[in-house]
């Protein structure tokens, strides 16, 4: 019998594409910051200079140090993009997928399919790496330790029960530290809720948790104080209105209706799903469904859903701040959707979807490669003019700026499931006046204006 290797060719088509895409990506808003070269040495004092000053997330660090060369950040984006559905499997399955096995494979595919077509937003989470940096490419270190604490707290599985010695705790406290200062607003959950689980251990067990478990927590804790109490955050705490980080209740329920709208506007079809399988969840009783699969649905749904008042409480909202939520909530989706295809088990029901799954992903991410390379055209379009005419004058005008949007990609608003902006206002018809875009390319060119032509 001739092995069905479809499986995998689709998946490496992805990654040649996800690679093409990181390639093309165009500039786009804070990558226009990269324009400018940095030494070894200067890098590195960039990134004390943002823990300080800027932005002190470790995710920061990696995106000043990836962003100013192509190649490191092909790598960095195709490892993101790998190790994040990696370890969406292996909280699901409880197993690391196996790229030998077409079973497996189509399983990972499947659960790519179900993530690109719930979040609009996929082209910025993965290709544009400021994004990338500060939010994707922490999850993959905040599943890996949801998945060591479900599997000790929840099966009594300990993973580290075979490694004890001095060195591997150390680099466990450092691995904590690590994911503890990825953001302001998981740390905080995932915090709280491996409290709940030492409480049960000690009240119920009268036992403490293994000395890995135990500087495993401690250690992210360790993390976030470093984060949250960083000199960056105060600076930016007091450039707000009220001047500080202080509580204020009616600017917090303002915040935290703009999040929930978010899930109307942009992800009504997260949302719809989410309530459906809620019900199903609920009042379906012919799934087979073990207790503990259902304590790790509900705390995985659980610490999505505590993780919006959190945000709410951000200076700023956007749809990157949720997007721990949608993973967890998606990785809920997923096992109840490949429970009930355990459940019924018809060959040729799984067979049908996972072609369309794959004939899907396929159109999806080659729709992308051309969104972007349309973008990139454009973008190199208006450097290369901005070159030519700089070299002859000091005062830029030209024919036409930024435009990244694709119509012919443009069903099913394809262009901003790939990219964040149009980039249509990063340079506007009047020289007086200058964006943040403008003024960084003016210095880049040392020019004294930069604007278009009126389009009439």
């Amino acid at each position: 019998m001739r092995k069905n290797i479809l499986p995998q060719m689709v998946y490496i088509f992805i990654n040649i594409t996800c690679l093409f895409c990181l390639f093309y990506y165009p500039r786009t808003r804070d990558e226009f910051y990269y324009l400018f070269d940095m030494t070894i040495p200067q890098r590195f004092e960039e990134c004390l200079n943002s823990y300080l000053h800027i932005n002190p997330r470790i995710g920061q660090w990696i995106t000043n140090f990836v962003s100013r060369s192509m190649v490191l950040k092909m790598i960095y984006g195709l490892v993101m993009f790998n190790s994040f559905f990696y370890m969406l499997y292996l909280l699901l399955f409880r197993k690391a997928p196996n790229f030998k096995d077409s079973d497996s494979m189509r399983k990972v595919l499947l659960i790519v399919f179900i993530f690109v077509v719930l979040i609009k937003f996929f082209g910025e989470m993965f290709f544009y790496t400021p994004f990338g940096g500060n939010y994707t490419f922490i999850m993959p270190f905040y599943l890996w330790y949801i998945y060591i604490m479900m599997e000790y707290f929840v099966y009594g599985n300990d993973i580290f029960k075979q490694r004890r010695s001095f060195l591997f705790q150390g680099s466990i406290f450092l691995l904590g530290v690590f994911t503890g200062m990825g953001n302001e607003h998981i740390p905080p959950v995932l915090i709280s809720f491996t409290f709940l689980g030492f409480l049960y251990k000690v009240v119920k067990d009268k036992k403490w948790p293994p000395i890995a478990i135990t500087i495993y927590y401690i250690s992210i804790i360790v993390g976030y104080t470093l984060l949250y109490f960083a000199p960056a955050n105060a600076e930016r705490y007091s450039k707000l209105e009220n001047g500080s980080s202080v509580f204020h209740l009616t600017e917090y329920i303002k915040q935290f209706k703009a999040v929930l709208m978010m899930y109307r506007y942009y992800l009504p079809e997260l949302l719809v799903t989410v309530l459906v399988c809620i019900f199903f969840f609920l009042f379906y009783k012919k799934l087979k469904i073990t207790v503990h699969e259902k304590i790790r649905l509900v705390l995985l749904f659980t610490m999505g859903l505590i993780t919006l008042p959190i945000v709410a409480y951000s200076p700023m909202i956007g749809l990157r701040l949720i997007f721990f939520t949608n993973t967890l909530w998606i990785l809920c989706i997923c096992f109840l959707l490949f429970s009930l295809l355990e459940r019924f088990k018809n060959k040729k029901t799984e067979g049908l979807l996972s072609s369309f799954s794959s004939l899907y992903l396929v159109i999806f991410f080659t729709s992308g490669c051309f969104i972007c390379y349309n973008a990139y055209k454009n973008s190199k379009s208006v450097f290369q003019e901005i070159t030519l005419k700089s070299k002859k004058s000091d005062k830029v005008v030209l024919e036409k700026g930024f435009d990244y949007s694709s119509d012919t990609f443009n069903y099913f608003n394809m262009n901003r499931r790939f990219l964040l902006e149009n980039g249509s206002d990063y340079i506007d018809n009047d020289p007086l006046k200058d964006t943040r875009q403008e003024m960084i390319i003016k210095m880049k060119f040392h020019l004294k204006e930069l604007s278009k032509k009126d389009e009439k």
